[in-house]
């Protein structure tokens, strides 16, 4: 059985993500991304959750979608999590009253990060750096998770695009060092991305032991395995 602790962080890590890259009708779940691997894990915390598992297929060249067809989630994320159903951009909110502990906030910025985040690199003279980026039709959303990097000391910028986007951008290497420490993504492509290049090799350390797991020698700080017939657990950091 599912520790309680740890269901809170599962549930909370899906929020972000439907909240990004999901929607929802009355009778279903739909997850669009770039990477089938990322898409297939989700499907499996699915079905630690509620026992049950979508369907992936591909939506073009470079698009997957996950369906989910399930009235009974959809009423949960709804009720439970207010996510609304049919478009969302600006109408979603995050839940704060549901994320009472710092690790469920943390998990669920990660959600929304897998989602909607991108890592670049970018150029100072003669030097090559990374940032992270983080875009929403939401200044709610961009706001909660501003708050949610400065709780666990990862230092930010805020912007309003003409476009009529809220943006957040991590661009000093501190701080990205402090995001692969404490947050870090759970997409395997822009993990990997972060890893890549300049960034700090402290970057590396207490990566979440997502479906693989963690490098070798390293150990997660939270473990949340979605293979089928393994129930996740919580280890120490």
């Amino acid at each position: 059985m599912m520790a309680h602790m740890k269901r809170k962080l599962v549930e909370s890590y899906l929020a972000g993500v439907i909240s990004g890259d999901g929607s929802m009708q009355k009778y279903f779940i739909q997850i669009d991304g770039d990477n089938k691997e990322w898409l297939s894990f989700i499907n499996g915390l699915f079905q630690l959750l509620f026992g049950k598992r979508g369907k992936i297929t591909r939506r073009g060249k470079k698009c997957f979608r996950l369906y989910i067809n399930s009235r009974e989630i959809v009423k949960f994320f709804n009720e439970e999590w207010c996510i609304p159903l049919g478009k969302k951009s600006h109408s979603v909110r995050p839940p704060r009253e549901r994320l009472t502990e710092n690790a469920m906030r943390v998990y669920y910025a990660i959600g929304w990060l897998d989602s909607e985040g991108t890592v670049e690199d970018w150029k100072k003279g003669n030097h090559s750096y990374k940032r992270i980026q983080f875009k929403t039709k939401s200044r709610e959303v961009r706001d909660f998770l501003f708050e949610i990097l400065q709780e666990n000391d990862i230092e930010a910028c805020r912007y309003e695009d003409k476009e009529g986007s809220f943006r957040i951008q991590i661009a000093k290497e501190s701080s990205i060092r402090t995001f692969g420490e404490k947050l870090n993504f759970f997409h395997p492509k822009k993990r990997a991305r972060l890893l890549k290049g300049s960034t700090p090799p402290e970057a590396r350390l207490k990566l979440k032991g997502i479906g693989g797991g963690a490098q070798q020698g390293v150990k997660p700080a939270v473990q949340l395995d979605s293979t089928p017939g393994n129930s996740p657990g919580a280890t120490a950091g």
